[in-house]
């Protein structure tokens, strides 16, 4: 967590690809909502066999994102906030989704593989940050930023769309 006891609410300077993974896995979300949106009107039922595994793997990322959630009110940063609270939305409706017969169907696989584009985007810019020069406004050693992912949405190195890769490797297997 960043400590943030002296600033107030704020936006961030994110970089273009922090942009570009907001971008995609903004669309993931609305895959999401839309999924959720269908399985209102369908019935659930007790999951089995890979669907548990499916549910099981998203439902490990959703508590990743609540704990992220947490970490973002302590930042006090607007802009992640907001998209940490769609991003968990998001999640939970496609638990939802998973829920109802028919299940998600392709909407799962997008999801999944629109939540990966994302991760994909943000360890590019990770990389990008590890090989920059240290910054260190106080002239001394330097640090290399902050490299756990804190990109508008992200929830560390292996955040939500690792354990979305898992969950639509298994669906496909169906």
């Amino acid at each position: 967590m960043t400590a943030t006891a002296e600033h107030g609410w704020h936006i961030g300077d994110y970089h273009p690809l922090a942009w570009a993974e907001t971008a995609v896995k903004a669309v993931a979300f609305v895959v999401a909502y839309v999924a959720f949106v269908h399985a209102l009107d369908r019935g659930l039922h007790s999951p089995s066999g890979v669907r548990i595994a499916e549910l099981a793997l998203l439902g490990v990322a959703e508590l990743g994102i609540l704990l992220t959630i947490v970490d973002r009110v302590l930042e006090r940063e607007l802009i992640a906030i907001g998209f940490v609270v769609f991003n968990n939305a998001a999640h939970a409706s496609m638990l939802y989704a998973l829920l109802a017969i028919p299940g998600p169907g392709g909407l799962l696989s997008l999801f999944c593989a629109l939540m990966l584009g994302g991760e994909v985007i943000k360890l590019r810019w990770l990389h990008q940050e590890a090989a920059a020069p240290p910054v260190d406004p106080h002239g001394g050693a330097g640090v290399r930023g902050r490299l756990r992912g804190d990109l508008p949405g992200g929830a560390g190195l292996l955040g939500a769309g690792d354990v979305t890769l898992a969950a639509h490797r298994i669906s496909v297997m169906q």
